[in-house]
């Protein structure tokens, strides 16, 4: 089987998740205020945080630096308030967050959803506005590039006013805050579903609090360690959807432990995350599986089945190894190797298949 390593990608160079929330906004009314706010709980909960006018060259027109931090944000928050759709920016930018985001959270700051939804109030003002610039426009290109990208606001709004959000018309901003904290948590925890999650005691006590006698391997931001954890079988986790685990018989399992080290830059966060995302959604024979994780008081771990046997990278560095790689099982293996890449690359169900960078003799296991 092969294993996704730390230079495999979601399709496409700038899918690697650098941020776990994008904030959208117009100014004014609300960026002093409530978003400010928000924006700091965002940072308080070590959520990595960017916002449109944070690192990012605002403009008439859309930059590419923009566009790539929504493809990179995990999740984004849209603060729609009164003067949101007067900006022509915004409505870009909205664009650009339903057609690339995964996680969208909209919050309705002192409007309606249903303003935002049939464009009525403020908003119907604001795109009256936009049809009349449209209208006055003499370069016939132009006027219909124009028309074109209003019909897009105007389905981004109705997309996103069907969202499950916030209303911050009714109670205080700090509760409000407090929801909108609770939800994007519980949203970014959702790729663990179906995953064990270990206790970080059980880890510890099982490579005797990661004992150089357990590592077996290294990668770009981790320590792998060899360890014996007590699991459960996947299929049975899958069909009781993470509930009664208790009355589950466990069986004690060989496996592999990686412990990623956080850096200043967050890139072993962004690793954790990525694997996550990457390797739940696989389910092949010649894919390596991720069995669990533990995330307490800061630790990023991931448990994966063990491969017993090796990797082809330790039969080619044998002599006495390499003897067994007669020209069947080389063939084998290379047909196991294009079976698990052909599955990568066109049957992941999600909308983005994914891409191994690093196809190299390490990263190919024996079970």
């Amino acid at each position: 089987m092969i294993i996704l390593s730390e230079s495999s990608s979601l399709a496409g160079d700038n899918h690697h998740k650098l941020y776990d929330v994008y904030v959208s906004f117009q100014g004014g009314n609300t960026s002093h205020s409530f978003v400010d706010h928000l924006y700091k709980a965002l940072k308080g909960a070590n959520l990595n945080t960017i916002s449109d006018d944070q690192e990012i060259q605002r403009g008439l027109h859309l930059k590419r630096e923009l566009k790539i931090s929504i493809e990179r944000s995990r999740a984004c928050i849209i603060v729609l308030s009164e003067n949101y759709a007067s900006s022509s920016f915004c409505l870009d930018e909205l664009v650009l967050i339903m057609t690339f985001s995964y996680i969208v959270i909209p919050v309705f700051y002192h409007v309606k959803p249903k303003d935002v939804r049939f464009q009525i109030n403020s908003f119907g003002d604001a795109m009256i506005k936009h049809e009349q610039k449209m209208e006055a426009e003499t370069n016939v290109k132009k006027r219909s590039e124009l028309a074109n990208k209003i019909e897009k606001w105007k389905e981004a709004l109705r997309q996103v006013a069907d969202l499950k959000g916030h209303d911050a018309n009714d109670g205080p901003e700090t509760e409000l805050i407090k929801e909108i904290l609770d939800h994007i948590r519980g949203r970014l925890r959702g790729p663990l579903r179906n995953l064990i999650e270990f206790g970080l005691a059980d880890i510890k006590s099982a490579t005797e609090n990661f004992a150089e006698t357990y590592l077996i391997g290294s990668g770009g931001y981790g320590k792998v360690y060899k360890a014996e954890l007590n699991l459960i079988d996947r299929n049975i986790l899958l069909g009781l959807d993470g509930k009664n685990l208790e009355k589950i018989h466990m069986n004690r399992k060989t496996v592999a432990i990686k412990h990623i080290l956080n850096d200043e830059k967050g890139q072993g966060k962004q690793g954790f995350y990525l694997e996550i995302e990457m390797l739940r959604r696989c389910e092949h024979p010649n894919i390596v599986s991720l069995l669990g994780y533990c995330n307490e008081y800061s630790e990023m771990i991931l448990i994966y089945e063990f491969a017993s046997n090796g990797s082809l990278d330790d039969y080619l560095g044998c002599i006495k190894k390499v003897t067994y790689l007669n020209w069947n099982k080389r063939l084998e293996i290379c047909l196991d190797v294009a079976n698990g890449l052909d599955y990568l690359h066109t049957n992941i169900t999600d909308k983005e298949r994914i891409i191994h960078r690093d196809i190299k003799s390490a990263n190919i296991l024996f079970d």
